[in-house]
C-alpha cells in the first residue's frame, strides 16, 4: 500500500530497504501497472467507431426477404413457362390439354399466391378455359351398328 501512496523509491527509504529491490518487486508484481497510461497512438491506428451494425434478427429478416423475392421470381417464371406450354398444347392437342387441366389449375393457384393476387384487391381477373373439340366424324366411316328386330 505504501508503494501505491508514495512510490517505490520513497517506500524503500521509509522502510530502510534497497531502492532497487523495491523497484524490482514493483515491476515483477505489477504494483503500479494500473497507473501507467498507454502511449498516444498515431491517428491511423486509433480505433474508429463501427458504422452500420445490424442485429442478428435484422440480418435474418433481410435474408428471408431476399430469399422470398428470389423464390417469388422463380415461381412466377416457372408458372409463365408452364402456362405458355399448356396454351401451345391446347392448340396442338386439345384432348391432352383437357387431361392436364387440373395440373394447369394448380399452377395458376401457385402463381396467384406468388404474385399475391387476391379477389377484389386487383381489378385483374384471370380466367382459363379449355374446350375439347372433337373432330367431326366423316359419313363414310360410320361405325355404328344397326340391329334389326
Amino acid at each position: 500500500m505504501l508503494v501505491l501512496q508514495v512510490g517505490p523509491r520513497e517506500a524503500a527509504r521509509r522502510c530502510n530497504l534497497n531502492e532497487n529491490t523495491v523497484l524490482q518487486w514493483s515491476s515483477r508484481y505489477g504494483w503500479l501497472e494500473h497507473l501507467r497510461e498507454e502511449p498516444e497512438r498515431p491517428k491511423s491506428m486509433q480505433p474508429r467507431p463501427v458504422i452500420n451494425v445490424i442485429s442478428p434478427v435484422e440480418a435474418l429478416e433481410r435474408k428471408q426477404a431476399e430469399d422470398s423475392k428470389a423464390c417469388r421470381t422463380a415461381a412466377l417464371s416457372y408458372g409463365r413457362s408452364t402456362l405458355e406450354a399448356a396454351a401451345e398444347l391446347a392448340k396442338e392437342a386439345p384432348l391432352k390439354a383437357l387431361c392436364m387441366a387440373s395440373d394447369v389449375a394448380s399452377t395458376v393457384k401457385s402463381v396467384s399466391i406468388a404474385a399475391d393476387w387476391q379477389a377484389g384487391k386487383d381489378a385483374q381477373v384471370l380466367s382459363i378455359s379449355f374446350f375439347a373439340v372433337a373432330e367431326p366424324s366423316r359419313p363414310e366411316e360410320d361405325t355404328s351398328q344397326v340391329i334389326d328386330v
